[in-house]
């Protein structure tokens, strides 16, 4: 966040936006915090530290009440009868247009791996909660319900119609958002099992 930049359009206190801008670099971190594989990355790390070890401390200690004090700091800004939404996407205090959700637009991306005795989908799950996938099978001529799925990779593991035989199965699949269908649907993707 650019406080410090904006301070004379809004009239922040001196007090103020030093407070602000010392908050800011410690939140703005959302990606490291909302990564598991991140924050497991990280614990490893400190597990492996002697334990007379200690992290460096931050550059600037912040006191309690960083995210309370953001808030207000943003309130107050967008209160001001100078702010546009343009200078918000500069304070990055409010989702450029690019960055908003669209489910309308929606349409899932996957790839299938195929191993013994399973199929392997890898899928993304972006801004929503899961996702419906469908597959055909062999001669099949229409889709058919398969699972939803909250977590990728999504495992087929049915047996082959024909014991024995390799077939191909064709997969599709669309975003679910608060448990409704959203989007459009996957490109269909091709997959020979193995026998």
């Amino acid at each position: 966040m650019k406080f410090a930049s904006r301070n004379p359009d809004f009239t922040l206190s001196a007090r103020h936006t030093l407070c602000v801008s010392n908050d800011a670099p410690s939140i703005n971190r959302k990606s490291f915090f909302s990564a598991p594989e991140s924050f497991s990355a990280c614990e490893k790390y400190y597990r492996r530290l002697p334990l007379n070890t200690l992290p460096a401390p931050p550059a600037v200690l912040v006191a309690a009440g960083i995210i309370s004090r953001i808030r207000a700091a943003i309130q107050r800004i967008k209160a001001h009868p100078g702010y546009t939404d343009a200078i918000g996407e500069q304070l990055q205090i409010v989702a450029s247009k690019t960055d908003e959700l669209n489910p309308s637009e929606a349409k899932p991306t996957f790839k299938a791996v195929p191993s013994v005795g399973k199929i392997t989908l890898d899928w993304t799950k972006g801004d929503f909660d899961s996702v419906v996938i469908e597959s055909q099978r062999g001669a099949e001529t229409t889709y058919t319900f398969l699972d939803k799925d909250f977590k990728s990779p999504f495992v087929d593991m049915r047996p082959n119609l024909v014991a024995g035989q390799p077939e191909v199965r064709r997969y599709r699949m669309i975003h679910l958002l608060d448990d409704e269908v959203v989007g459009t649907y996957s490109d269909e993707v091709a997959i020979t099992t193995m026998a």
